[in-house]
């Protein structure tokens, strides 16, 4: 799970079509809230050695950009939270799916019909693998900036 300024961080990087340089993230958070630029370049160094962000140098300055959808972000937390309810896990799907909206619910059954049918969303890129296009993920686990996927 994100921090709040971790969250404020990934939303203007989601946002974006290209990477984005510290200072491009700085100035447009900082139109909402004070914050210092070193407290924006410490936290997108700590997300990018957690994965979340991936950078690359350019010229004297890194540029940054999402590793993983949001929506891919979110399974994953999701994921997470699925695998510490332990044997309690179906419940919790049970009471969720219990909670939504019954337009959300019957998303989900057709959601569910894909997967047993083995279709998955390859409409968005990313979708299926979570990755953003221009991303891959090398077999040490690194994602670089620049490679796609063959």
């Amino acid at each position: 799970m994100l921090g709040d300024l971790e969250s404020a961080i990934m939303d203007v990087l989601w946002a974006s079509r290209e990477p984005l340089s510290v200072r491009v993230v700085f100035e447009q958070l900082s139109a909402d809230r004070q914050l210092a630029y070193t407290t924006v370049m410490t936290v997108l160094d700590r997300l990018a050695k957690k994965g979340t962000v991936l950078r690359e140098q350019q010229g004297r300055a890194w540029i940054y950009r999402p590793s993983e959808t949001r929506s891919a972000m979110i399974v994953g937390e999701m994921q997470s939270l699925l695998d510490q309810a332990g044997d309690e896990a179906n419940l919790v799907l049970a009471q969720l799916v219990e909670r939504l909206q019954a337009t959300q619910r019957e998303h989900v059954a057709r959601g569910a019909e894909r997967v047993a049918g083995g279709q998955l969303n390859t409409a968005v890129p990313g979708l299926a693998t979570g990755l953003l296009p221009g991303c891959d993920q090398n077999r040490a686990g690194v994602r670089k900036i620049g490679q796609v996927a063959p």
